[in-house]
């Protein structure tokens, strides 16, 4: 492992711990460890080291958070990775921060750009979510796409179990229990229409009847402009297309939704 001071704790999530660390020359970073309690427990090993790999593949790019070192601790695994001083942009939208909604569609954008070098460069991100996108508002506004945990190649079409948070889910992973780059675009207009509009594009009078309609092919979302008649109207556009219900007739990754942004 690479030499680093601690400095605070971060957080603790489901699967791993992380830790603020200062790296030789003074730069910051993130150390992040599976849990000591999951070390022996195979699903969770394989699934944080796969997860550690695809976000070492992604190398550095400006809308990722990206791999430093990875490797064990004894038989822990840890990777070390790059630390953005802000907040994710779940926190940000619900707190109203006016500098993220005075430059929300650059910061949407970012977002995209992210989740498109994923599926440039052959993978799918699957866990598509405000909460999974640092952003820092610190003069000119800087977002990175984290948490590669549930990440597969493209090719894959397992596996059979959930593949996201529900709220995010495209039909196909209710339905079929498949997921592709589609089901990525799916994620990130269910967000982008949200941040838009106040509202999610799918609602029932419970958590159940709510992902029951998100996952009917008959149910289509209301075009966000409805709601929010201000919005650029090319945006409206592209969610209203990347909420198809079909995958085929979504864009078929985020490269081409930034194409018929542009």
């Amino acid at each position: 492992m690479i030499p680093y001071s601690t400095i605070s704790s971060l957080a603790q999530g489901g699967l791993a711990e992380l830790t603020l660390v200062e790296l030789e020359g003074g730069r910051r970073a993130v150390l992040r460890r599976l849990h000591t309690s999951k070390v022996l427990h195979l699903n969770e090993h394989l699934t944080f080291r796969r997860g550690v790999k695809i976000r070492a593949a992604m190398g550095m790019h400006e809308n990722i958070i990206g791999s430093l070192a990875h490797g064990y601790e004894g038989i822990r695994p840890y990777e070390i990775i790059e630390y953005l001083q802000g907040e994710n942009l779940k926190s940000l939208f619900n707190a109203r921060n006016a500098m993220l909604l005075a430059n929300l569609e650059r910061i949407l954008r970012l977002a995209a750009h992210g989740v498109a070098h994923v599926h440039q460069l052959g993978y799918m991100h699957l866990d598509v979510k405000p909460e999974n996108f640092l952003c820092s508002l610190h003069g000119i506004p800087r977002v990175k796409l984290t948490d590669f945990d549930l990440a597969r190649e493209a090719t894959c079409r397992g596996p059979r179990h959930q593949m996201g948070t529900p709220a995010y889910m495209a039909p196909e992973q209710f339905r079929d229990k498949i997921s592709c780059p589609a089901s990525d675009v799916f994620a990130f207009c269910v967000m982008a229409y949200h941040f838009f509009t106040n509202k999610m594009p799918f609602t029932g009078s419970t958590v159940k009847s709510t992902l029951k309609r998100q996952a009917s092919e008959s149910v289509e979302a209301p075009p966000p402009i409805e709601s929010n008649p201000d919005m650029p109207k090319n945006w409206n556009a592209v969610i209203v297309r990347g909420l198809a219900k079909h995958p085929e007739q979504r864009f078929p990754d985020m490269g081409a939704l930034i194409d018929r942004l542009n």
